[in-house]
């Protein structure tokens, strides 16, 4: 695996030499360079970061878990329920991506490229080492071929086994976003109508994949259609960040609307899954609304960046949560499984994803420096 590292830090080496220093640095506008002057005049620069982005990247996390612990199980869940599977939760990952456009404006205004590069596949191939064990559910398929085996396994760690679809989703749309950031700057307002259409395509995609009882969720859920055009968002809002933070916007009745079109969207998505028959999904993965809410809860989160819930830990806890988390819902339920309880599946699944928390949130807190290494 450290082989591995050394190679891609050298590849980033390749792709990426004009961002290694400040004095190689190209811009695609003079803002762009003035900007980088104007942070570089900071002198507390490298120690400032907004709270509340990563306190809402707490709670996101917390909402993944949840969804992946027992409420994704609900077979025909009540409207309730799809409020949240099929509507608040799934915000999250939308805001992830948004936050990783947002820092990726600045680490290319601050010419760490190569760096950013070389952290996040490093992440990918230690937790892709760690959730390796899911690949044998393809070994272990018996009407397949040899060569189809191989190609589940290529696919799966291509586009990222279980969640960790992520990551390559990240790297796609971050080299999308390196390589059109020339025109992101120039023509802004064409862009986010492009990249809306983008997202609705994708939406039109899940659409069409639950419909017909297909869990090829790989051809929406990407670096094309769900990550840049959340990604691409982000670094829209970083690059404009001037401008939207002297805006005087009332974004509490933007937040309550988009809300509102959430609810109206997750209502009647719920209600097309629940009369669908033999769905092998009970929950959409992109939804036309789920970009606004996810953008205005960012800008409000520029807006009051002093949110702050667990005293400075909350970025890495809310990483550690997202990485780890099916790893050690997995171990309590095979523990669980060993052991004969009166429970539903359903309460055996919630109590599971409450030690499965717990756990996790003990072992981010006491052992934070080792699990800085990998995330």
């Amino acid at each position: 695996m450290l082989f591995a590292a050394q190679f891609f830090e050298k590849i980033c080496a390749v792709f990426f030499e004009n961002t290694i220093s400040q004095g190689n640095c190209t811009f695609n506008s003079v803002e762009s360079y003035a900007y980088l002057l104007f942070i570089n005049n900071l002198a507390d620069y490298k120690i400032v970061k907004n709270n509340s982005i990563d306190s809402v990247k707490l709670l996101f996390s917390i909402t993944v878990v949840i969804m992946h612990g027992f409420l994704l199980d609900v077979r025909h869940p009540s409207y309730l329920t799809g409020l949240l599977t099929n509507g608040f939760f799934i915000t999250a990952v939308p805001f992830y991506f948004i936050v990783s456009g947002y820092l990726f404006y600045k680490t290319i205004i601050k010419c760490h490229v190569k760096k950013w590069y070389v952290h996040i596949i490093r992440t990918y191939l230690i937790w892709s080492t760690v959730y390796a064990y899911t690949l044998l559910n393809i070994i272990q398929l018996t009407d397949a071929s040899p060569s189809r085996k191989f190609y589940l396994i290529l696919r799966a760690e291509l586009t990222g086994v279980v969640h960790l679809w992520f990551i390559p989703s990240l790297i796609t749309a971050s080299l999308l976003c390196y390589l059109l950031r020339g025109v992101i700057e120039q023509k802004t307002k064409v862009v986010i109508v492009i990249i809306a259409l983008i997202w609705l395509l994708g939406v039109a995609l899940n659409w069409r994949l639950l419909l017909i009882h297909s869990l090829n969720c790989f051809w929406y859920k990407n670096g094309f259609f769900y990550g840049a055009p959340m990604f691409f968002l982000g670094f829209i809002f970083s690059r404009h960040e001037t401008t939207i933070l002297s805006r005087v916007v009332d974004f509490k009745k933007w937040i309550t609307f988009s809300a509102l079109l959430i609810i109206a969207e997750s209502l009647i998505t719920t209600s097309v899954i629940n009369s669908l028959e033999g769905a092998l999904a009970n929950s959409m993965d992109m939804m036309m609304t789920t970009p606004l809410l996810s953008s205005f809860v960012f800008i409000g989160c520029m807006k009051k960046p002093g949110l702050r819930i667990l005293n400075g830990m909350e970025r890495l806890l809310s990483t550690f949560i997202y990485y780890s988390h099916i790893l050690f819902l997995g171990l309590i339920l095979w523990f669980f499984s060993a052991v004969n309880m009166p429970w539903s599946n359903l309460t055996r699944d919630m109590v599971i994803t409450g030690f499965a928390l717990v756990l996790i949130f003990i072992i981010g807190l006491v052992f934070k420096n080792k699990v800085r290494q990998i995330i």
